[in-house]
């Protein structure tokens, strides 16, 4: 069972796999960037709670957010490239309901961001500045032999979750699982695994299926030498045709100057 931590860094993470179609850092909101209505109320987590409307429609709406989640969604960067901001206000979790302007069905999250972006800063008097930082990280490179990637005609940037549905992407100590991921996706959830970025190096595009079974990591990323699984490194290189190598990365960050604790009424 996985501990409150657990899911919440877990949905930090499918959050940004299920909204992010690029790492490119997205530009400031402008004040005509705006949804024609929107609500914020705060919910309690519950199983099956989180849930997202799929691109097409002329909503937009998840559920069961962790403020962090929603501020990460709308700069398009991970919940580990956040700093500052209290970390307990930003835990809480939302439900965000809003319409679209115009009525007009959206198929792309970049028109959504700006969107999302000016409606945290309108609720939570949200200020932030963008930096970066360096630290130890992991290369995701092509083997000796070539990838042995299984290809999907699935895409899971473009679809939305109906609630409690199993999530096309999940981890346990030992498994990885991924359905249509590009590779993007795919290295966000080898960042979980080993708990440090994790860059693609690549150059693979398209989506793919990703199943992996491996020991449990220790706390040095080392594996559990009582398991009769391979280690997540063996794993990724025999299975997937993958090599990641350890290497230090400039990775971008935001930095939260200010953020209410409770968002304005709707």
């Amino acid at each position: 069972m996985l501990s409150v931590t657990r899911v919440t860094r877990l949905l930090l993470v499918i959050a940004a796999i299920v909204a992010t179609a690029a790492q490119a850092q997205q530009p400031a909101a402008s004040p005509s960037a705006t949804f024609e209505a929107a609500s914020i109320r705060p919910v309690e987590w519950h199983m099956g709670c989180h849930s997202s409307l799929p691109s097409g429609s002329t909503h937009f709406g998840v559920t069961c957010r962790p403020l962090l989640a929603l501020i990460a969604m709308a700069w398009n960067v991970t919940g580990d490239e956040i700093q500052g901001g209290d970390r307990s206000a930003l835990g809480t979790l939302y439900d965000v309901n809003a319409t679209v302007p115009d009525n007009k069905p959206w198929s792309d999250f970049n028109t959504i961001r700006p969107m999302l972006r000016q409606l945290l800063i309108e609720r939570f008097h949200l200020s932030v500045h963008t930096g970066s930082k360096k630290e130890a990280a992991y290369g995701l490179y092509i083997a000796k032999g070539g990838a042995k990637l299984k290809p999907s005609k699935r895409d899971i940037s473009q679809e939305g979750e109906a609630a409690g549905a199993p999530s096309a992407n999940w981890l346990s100590d030992s498994h990885v699982q991924s359905r249509g991921a590009n590779m993007f996706h795919v290295t966000s959830l080898f960042s979980l695994v080993l708990r440090e970025p994790v860059v693609d190096h690549t150059g693979l595009s398209g989506t793919f299926n990703i199943d992996l079974d491996f020991a449990p990591l220790r706390s040095t990323n080392a594996a559990a030498t009582d398991s009769p699984l391979p280690s997540f490194f063996s794993a990724v290189e025999d299975t997937l045709g993958l090599q990641l190598r350890p290497e230090q990365v400039t990775v971008p960050n935001l930095i939260i100057d200010h953020v209410d604790a409770n968002p304005s009424p709707n």
